[in-house]
C-alpha cells in the first residue's frame, strides 16, 4: 500500500440537483474505501459546473442563417449536449452547438478511420460552412435588437431555473 495516493474527479452534469446527489455518493465511495484500507481520505471541491445549457433562441438563429446560406449538412442542436469542457462558459454565456457535417462515414468518434475521413475536403467544407453560420449569426446579434434580446432573455430564464433548482435542492437557502 502505498504512502499516499491522490485522485482528481470531475462529475458534470446538465441538473445540479443531480450533480450533487453524485457527489455526495462518491465522497461516500471514497470515505467506503479509507475505511476497507484503514487509512485517511481528504476530500477538497474545487468547483461545481453544469454541463452545457443550450441557448434555444441562438441555435434557432444559428439553424436560420443555415438555411439562408443553403448549408450542406447541417443539423439542428442537441437539446442536451452532455459533458464538453464547452460547457464549463455556457452558464455564463449564451451558448449553442451547431452541429456540421464533417464526415461521410458512420465510423465511431476517436477511431484512426473517423480521424483519417475528418481530414478529407467534406470536414474542410463542413468547417467552412459552420464558420460562415456563425459569422451571419453574430453579425445579426449586433445588428438586429430583436434577435439579441430573444437570445438574452433565453438565457436569463436559464439562469432563473437554475437559480430555482439550487433553492429546491438546498432547501430555499
Amino acid at each position: 500500500m502505498p504512502d499516499f495516493a491522490k485522485v482528481k474527479v470531475e462529475i458534470r452534469h446538465s441538473s445540479m440537483a443531480y450533480l450533487e446527489s453524485v457527489e455526495q455518493w462518491t465522497r461516500e465511495i471514497a470515505q467506503a474505501a479509507a475505511m476497507a484500507t484503514q487509512t485517511q481520505v481528504q476530500i477538497t471541491p474545487v468547483a461545481h459546473i453544469y454541463n452545457t445549457t443550450i441557448n434555444d433562441a441562438m441555435g434557432a438563429l444559428l439553424m436560420e442563417c443555415a438555411e439562408k446560406f443553403a448549408c450542406d449538412g447541417i443539423a439542428p442542436p442537441r437539446k442536451d449536449c452532455g459533458s464538453t469542457d464547452f460547457g464549463a462558459v455556457t452558464h455564463r454565456l449564451p451558448s449553442c452547438c451547431l452541429r456540421v457535417k464533417t464526415i461521410e462515414t458512420d465510423d465511431p468518434p476517436h477511431t484512426d478511420a473517423w480521424v483519417k475521413t475528418g481530414k478529407e475536403a467534406r470536414a474542410h467544407q463542413g468547417i467552412y460552412d459552420g464558420a460562415v453560420c456563425c459569422a451571419l449569426a453574430a453579425f445579426r446579434l449586433v445588428t438586429d435588437e430583436a434577435a439579441w434580446q430573444d437570445v438574452y432573455q433565453c438565457f436569463l430564464a436559464h439562469q432563473k431555473r437554475r437559480i430555482e433548482e439550487w433553492k429546491n435542492s438546498h432547501g430555499n437557502a
